[in-house]
This record gives C-alpha cells, structure tokens and sequence, in this order.
C-alpha cells in the first residue's frame, strides 16, 4: 500500500498499472495521480498479507490537496501476491472539505496551508 501511495505522490502511473489488475493504462493512472498533490496517508488496519499469505487486505486513508480543498480517500484494499503485492480492488469513499488559507497544512509541516501548499 505504501509503495502505491508513494507512487500516486511522484505520478507514477507505470507502476500504478504494473501492480494492479484492474485494466488501465499507465497515461490514465499518471493523469489521475496528479489531480492533487499528495500530502498524506494513514493505515489504519491490515489483515492477512504477512509472508506466507497470498491474500491481503489494507484499511488506509490517503490525503491529498486539490488547491484549498482537502480530499480523503478512505477504503479497504484488496491485494494477491503473483508474484509480489498486486491490487485487486476495493471500494473507496471520497469526502472533501474546503480549508481556510490560515488552517494548518495537513501535510504535518506545522505551517499554515497559504505558507505551504498555496504558497
């Protein structure tokens, strides 16, 4: 799940669609992760996908920022090793809410939002 996230963040969508088996082409995955800049994810539960599992799940949320509008996106993943960690699917929730230029940035910096990310 990290190594998506990281690769939402850089626009990477080669490997969004190297990892994933849900039919897409690496243009279509590259648009998607730059619609935002990328300033956070936490998981929140895993179940199974240790290393001797072929099946895995991972609860996250992931936060990124589209001008002062914060977007979460939350869902429960689905992967299968063959070989290494590959996405089958979940179903996401999407919530957004407006900020104000003065609210802290929710990347964690410990600045405003108008000094970091609208600077």
């Amino acid at each position: 799940m990290r190594s998506r996230y990281s690769a939402f963040a850089l626009g990477r969508g080669d490997y969004l669609a190297a990892t994933q088996d849900a039919p897409a082409t690496a243009e279509e995955l590259t648009r998607a992760a730059r619609e935002g800049v990328w300033v956070g994810l936490t998981v929140l539960a895993t179940a199974a996908g240790g290393a001797q599992d072929e099946r895995g799940e991972v609860e996250f949320e992931a936060r990124c920022l589209e001008g002062a509008t914060l977007v979460r996106l939350r869902e429960r993943s689905r992967f299968r090793r063959a070989p290494g960690w590959r996405y089958e699917g979940g179903t996401p929730s999407v919530t957004r809410e407006k900020l104000e230029r003065n609210a802290p940035c929710p990347c964690g910096s410990g600045k405003k939002l108008k000094k970091c990310h609208l600077g």
